[in-house]
């Protein structure tokens, strides 16, 4: 089978990359912010073009037929980088494009990018049609090479002249159109890719003309521009493939053409031009490798070392100008680190007998990637999706807030990959499942890999009031149909979720929100669920690794108090709390879990966490355990995990009882901002952030925690926060946590231990 032929080959490479980038995510923004700054600083009276008026030069030459692309594509990179369109410099150079008298297809291919990044505006309507009637126009039309363009537009009835870099920049342009509205004829795309597959060459790779010769050999720029044009097409002319769940669907024609990249990757070089192509087919296809290489991270690396210390990357090939390098690696840069909205799982099934066999995984082979497009649309951020294996690092897998899983048929993961899975969720991930033609045995199968993986937690209907329904853009209350959504909680978060019977995967795949948008807007509401409403690029990863290099100068044992209950729901915040001690303090974190009334915890141990998300009640002899553990020096810290109400009730409750009445009334209130616990805690107890969804509860815009403590021997020997740490320390964001932002919940934590440990 191709499809195991090739993107295997692409996929299973992941279990052998490495952790860290060779340029970090900070140097890459810094180096979007020099970019804009020098194609901003080199502009002139609106314009980026070399003279003032076109040519008699060549046609493809920006200054004669291609008069205009400098701009627009300057424009357009600068837009796609994140310069505001309010930006006077900005608004002069739409201004002079749209008076502009442009013929030539690269440039049109260009200027037809900007005007769906522009406000809704008659005139803007205006220049869309214009520009599709010009690059329509410029099809060729003989047998042999309708569907491509030469340099100008029109095209001439008896141009038979074959050029395959011009015509990738004619299907961007009215691309573009069709995604802003402008009607394309669905022939157009018939021919375009009828064109393209006949053009490709036996070993899957494309060349500047018609065939390989000796001056325009099959080349990295051409064959990434087949592959990216082929994906463009695949979406309007293969929708309806995989409505009916039938199988994994792939294209062999976009298969062998990802092989001819992978095998010939290293010959890129520095050509920009040729890394925008990548860039186009890396987004499109969700690939985050060709074979061995990283394409983000290669290319990253190497704009970062060859950006000039004025901010430009030079580009004297094919005379080509250095606005024209700018401009490529700004749209590299910046598009290819978007903010990841979901990772679709490719996933291997095992029988009974233990054979493997591939999962049901790409039965919607765009499903995701139009789903990704649409939300980007809808909260005005590009967002990029991502195709994962469970042979990669669980340090990769955390990159993606969601992954995504589909099918139609029963499966049963290996140990080894459901153990993986469960670590990604434990370290802040979830898991958003849905059934293909909603057929019950993978909804029956993803239910039972979630409930195995944590066992004492069930799948539920969400209830009515949940964040994913009520906190986010698209509330469920409006919405004609309801969709039945079913979630396993740890208490806290959703770890998975599943979408089952209703199957709007369909509908994302044919890419329709005509007649039931709320299959949109439901998985856009996760997504920003998942991730609190804030994004982060590609490479800003979360999760921390300890640092091996820092010798620790103290250890801190710390009991984590085990109870009948939920004692125990984020077990990746301690893990991740061990890195943060190590990395930043200095102290290895010895975590170990203690059964309360056990005797363990008052004879070892001088720090001790206790957390819940439920009603919590202690037989007495555990009570005593927890009095004569305070009243011995140790130091017990307890939080509301999420914010728990039931929890909190309790707690306070059982405080109460072990220490008295005094108690009670101390656990009722916060401390006062000048207690001496937050002297002690220092610059952790400053400028504390919570939750958004905190701050609406609070009411207010509080600086300072809102810990509760109970003084036992002159010291604080229960400290106690009714807001969330737990969550916190897993250190992404989700909604609904009443409590801390991650950031200063692991500085609090911190801080605590520090202190209780003395």
């Amino acid at each position: 089978m191709v499809f195991r032929a090739v993107t295997g080959v692409l996929l299973a490479i992941l279990c052998i990359s490495s952790w860290s980038w060779a340029a970090t995510p900070e140097q890459v923004g810094e180096a979007i912010r020099k970019g804009r700054e020098w194609l901003l600083k080199v502009q002139k009276n609106g314009n980026w073009e070399k003279v003032p008026s076109p040519s008699e030069k060549s046609n493809w030459s920006t200054e004669g037929g291609q008069y205009g692309g400098l701009t627009a594509l300057a424009t357009y990179a600068l837009l796609a980088s994140g310069e505001p369109v309010s930006n006077p410099d900005i608004q002069e150079a739409i201004k002079w494009l749209r008076n502009a008298d442009i013929k030539g297809v690269y440039a049109l291919g260009m200027r037809a990018q900007i005007w769906g990044m522009l406000p809704k505006a008659d005139w803007v309507e205006e220049a869309m049609a214009r520009d599709l009637e010009l690059l329509l126009a410029g099809v060729l039309q003989q047998p042999d090479n309708r569907g491509l363009y030469d340099y100008l537009t029109p095209s001439s009835p008896t141009n038979a002249r074959v050029d395959h870099s011009v015509s990738q920049y004619g299907v961007l342009g009215v691309w573009a159109l069709e995604k802003s509205g402008a009607p394309v004829p669905p022939r157009y795309w018939e021919f375009v890719e009828d064109i393209w597959t006949k053009h490709q060459d036996v070993s899957g790779g494309w060349c500047y003309e018609r065939m390989p010769n000796a001056g325009h050999p099959i080349n990295i720029s051409m064959t990434a521009a087949g592959v990216a044009t082929l994906y463009i097409t695949q979406d309007y002319l293969h929708a309806n493939e995989g409505i009916q769940p039938r199988g994994n669907i792939t294209r062999p024609e976009i298969e062998a053409g990802l092989k001819w990249m992978t095998d010939n990757f290293q010959k890129v070089g520095d050509d920009w031009y040729s890394w925008y192509g990548i860039e186009r087919i890396g987004v499109a296809s969700g690939l985050k490798y060709f074979g061995p290489h990283n394409w983000y991270e290669i290319g990253a690396d190497l704009m970062v070392k060859r950006q000039t210390a004025e901010g430009k990357w030079n580009y004297n090939r094919g005379g080509r100008s250095d606005v024209v390098g700018t401009s490529f690696c700004l749209l590299f840069l910046s598009r290819g680190r978007a903010p990841i909205m979901m990772s679709k799982l490719q996933y291997e099934t095992i029988d009974a007998r233990g054979n493997k066999s591939e999962g049901l995984w790409n039965q919607r082979p765009r499903e995701v990637a139009n789903l990704t497009t649409w939300v980007g649309r809808r909260i005005e951020q590009d967002l990029n999706w991502q195709v994962v294996n469970l042979n990669a690092p669980v340090d990769e897998l955390a990159e993606t807030p969601i992954i995504y899983m589909s099918g139609s048929a029963a499966f049963n993961l290996s140990e080894e990959h459901r153990e993986k899975l469960k670590t990604y969720i434990e370290n802040g991930g979830m898991v958003l499942g849905n059934a293909d033609g909603g057929r019950p045995a993978f909804t029956e199968a993803f239910k039972k890999l979630g409930e195995s993986m944590f066992p004492g937690y069930k799948f539920r209907d969400l209830p009515e009031r949940h964040p994913i329904y009520t906190e986010q853009q698209f509330q469920r209350s409006r919405w004609r149909t309801r969709p039945p959504v079913q979630g396993l909680s740890n208490g806290a978060r959703e770890l998975m979720i599943i979408i089952p019977q209703v199957d709007p995967a369909r509908q994302w795949q044919m890419n329709d929100d005509s007649r039931r948008e709320e299959l949109f807007q439901l998985p856009a509401n996760i997504f920003l669920y998942a991730v609190d409403k804030t994004m982060q690029f590609k490479g800003e990863r979360r999760l921390l690794k300890e640092n091996t290099s820092i010798s620790p100068e103290r250890t801190i044992s710390v009991a984590r108090i085990e109870y009948d209950g939920n004692w125990n729901p984020e077990p990746g915040g301690w893990r991740r709390m061990q890195a943060y001690m190590r990395n930043n303090r200095r102290v290895a974190l010895k975590v170990e879990p203690v059964k309360l009334g056990s005797g363990a915890l008052a004879a070892t141990y001088k720090v001790a966490h206790l957390t819940g998300t439920e009603s919590v009640k202690f037989t007495q002899e555990q009570r005593d355990e927890i009095k004569s553990f305070v009243e011995k020096g140790g130091t017990l810290i307890i939080d509301a995990a999420g914010g728990s109400a039931e929890f909190r009730s309790s707690i306070e409750n059982e405080l109460a009882i072990i220490f008295g009445p005094d108690a009670a009334k101390a656990v009722s209130s916060s401390l006062k901002p000048d207690s001496p616990l937050y002297t002690a805690l220092g610059d952790a107890a400053r400028d504390v952030q919570y939750r958004q969804y905190a701050r609406l509860e609070l009411g207010r815009l509080p600086k300072d925690p809102r810990f509760r403590a109970i003084e036992v021997g002159g010291r604080f020997g229960v400290i106690y926060s009714p807001q969330d740490m737990t969550v916190g320390m897993v250190g992404h964001p989700v909604d609904g946590i009443f409590g801390y932002e991650p950031e200063s919940a692991s500085k609090l934590m911190a801080a605590l231990l520090t202190y209780a440990s003395q």
